[in-house]
């Protein structure tokens, strides 16, 4: 894996992706030259296998290009075995290289506040104040509950916890529209008065 792999966040641009290619002539050079092993990477091996059909390409783990011809196989139908399966493994870590280098960002490319991580007493202070914010409200509809009557209350949830419109609150309990709307009134009344600052 390269360095730079490791500073990549999956699932976005990669910059490497749209850079141009080396043009696709390439100058010829023995097999087992020096020059020709540094020059070709990963992805020329699928090239140089899938352009050479007497041959299974490969780079081995020295870096050094080896070319497996039929006479090296015992059998016409054994070469092609395996020739048809190095294609396809060839063809199938290809797509995984392209699929990775359109799919990935480093991290040189992403915002300040996207790449940044909070310290582990921001996220807590948030956790605590979301946990304070919850318990400030539980009280308040506590306090709300003790000074509205049992209908007014449930129709003031429907009305803006769950978002219901009047008439559908009115078609829910078989009231009229009127009646609703002077219960919820009459709710804010005793609510502002509950609270005034809000």
């Amino acid at each position: 894996m390269p360095v730079w792999a490791l500073f990549v966040v999956p699932g976005t641009f990669s910059p490497w992706a749209a850079a141009p290619r080396r043009p696709s002539f390439r100058p010829f050079y023995p097999l087992g030259s020096e020059r020709r092993n540094k020059m070709f990477n990963r992805k020329s091996i699928y090239a140089l296998n899938k352009k050479d059909p007497n041959a299974i390409v490969y780079m081995d783990a020295n870096e050094v290009i080896v070319r497996l011809t039929r006479e090296d196989f015992a059998s016409e139908k054994e070469f092609l075995k395996w020739k048809a399966l190095s294609d396809e493994d060839y063809h199938a870590s290809e797509k995984e290289a392209h699929v990775y280098a359109n799919h990935t960002l480093a991290l040189d490319e992403l915002s300040e506040e996207a790449a940044s991580i909070p310290a582990v007493d921001v996220c807590m202070e948030q956790a605590h104040d979301r946990a304070e914010a919850i318990h400030r409200s539980v009280r308040k509809v506590t306090q709300i509950r003790k000074h509205l009557t049992d209908t007014q209350f449930r129709r003031v949830w429907m009305y803006f916890v769950d978002g219901m419109t009047v008439d559908e609150i009115g078609a829910a309990e078989g009231v009229s529209h009127q009646n609703i709307s002077k219960s919820i009134g009459a709710a804010m009344k005793k609510m502002k008065k509950l609270f005034p600052d809000c």
